[in-house]
């Protein structure tokens, strides 16, 4: 073993037998902690535990984990072990497209404390093209969930 994989086991077991017994793992268990050390080595190597090009890690595993956790099946010890170790929980798309919400959601606040009000002009759209249809799109998704569209 080399030494660069040799220290990625340390750490992975150092984190693991805080929540597993390291001596009474299942066959699954097993199977499951070789691709968190392949996860481990991705982060090492890309600085996060989302999904790069050819980074040893199964896109679909990693989409389990996250459908799993969502559905409150993926047991307790394996939720710490990978939220040490830095596993996004949301996968990347969804944490952009949050990221593209709070941003515009700020934009909108700083509109209103200019103008007193939220209603963005379509005149103004030049300058709000992102805000104008964001507003429109929050008052749509509204209208839908309150008229039981949704």
């Amino acid at each position: 073993m080399k030494a660069k994989e040799k220290r990625i086991e340390e750490e992975v077991n150092s984190i693991v037998k805080k929540f597993m017994d390291l001596n009474n793992l299942s066959y699954n268990d097993k199977k499951w902690l070789s691709q968190v050390k392949k996860l481990v080595k991705s982060k090492r190597k890309n600085g996060d535990c989302n999904v790069h090009d050819n980074d040893g890690v199964n896109r679909i595993w990693r989409g389990k984990q996250r459908r799993y956790y969502k559905r409150g099946k993926l047991p307790e010890a394996r939720v710490k072990i990978l939220t040490e170790i830095g596993f996004q929980w949301k996968d990347l798309k969804s944490y952009l497209s949050q990221l593209q919400w709070d941003e515009q959601f700020k934009s909108l606040c700083e509109f209103k404390e200019k103008h007193g009000h939220c209603n963005v002009p379509r005149t103004n759209e030049k300058d709000n093209r992102k805000l104008v249809y964001w507003v429109g799109s929050q008052r749509q998704i509204h209208k839908k969930f309150f008229n039981g569209a949704e």
